[in-house]
């Protein structure tokens, strides 16, 4: 007995639709380092995941085993994190929490009531 429905209406796999393509986008990218203490070797493994979760998951099961130890697993981080700032700026988007703001006031590099930069 087959597990697929038997509609007609199954839309096939098109590996150019938007929602394929998109998942493809949104892979992060690991790095994944073993080693065999027995046999003196290491070897490091690029693997693309959803989250660190899935890629730990996958080394553990597919990676781990018969010598092979995981040593670690590391998120390959290719963008720049923030634009070049001249000193004392505050990159947009990272006071969310309003902890830049409290430090400054803090060290009294800004009044109390000041905006924050946006």
């Amino acid at each position: 007995m087959s597990h697929v429905p038997e509609s007609s209406d199954t839309p096939g796999f098109d590996p150019r639709s938007e929602k394929f393509l998109e998942s493809l986008r949104n892979l992060v990218e690991f790095k994944i380092r073993r080693q065999n203490f027995d046999q003196n070797q290491v070897e490091i493994h690029k693997v693309y995941s959803r989250s660190m979760a899935d890629a730990l998951d996958f080394a553990t099961n597919e990676l781990e085993g018969d010598g092979w130890y995981l040593e670690s697993i590391t998120r390959i981080w290719d963008e720049r994190f923030f634009d070049e700032l001249s000193n004392g700026s505050t990159p947009t988007g990272v006071d969310d929490d309003g902890f830049i703001t409290l430090m400054r006031q803090l060290f009294g590099d800004e009044q109390p009531d000041a905006p924050v930069q946006d």
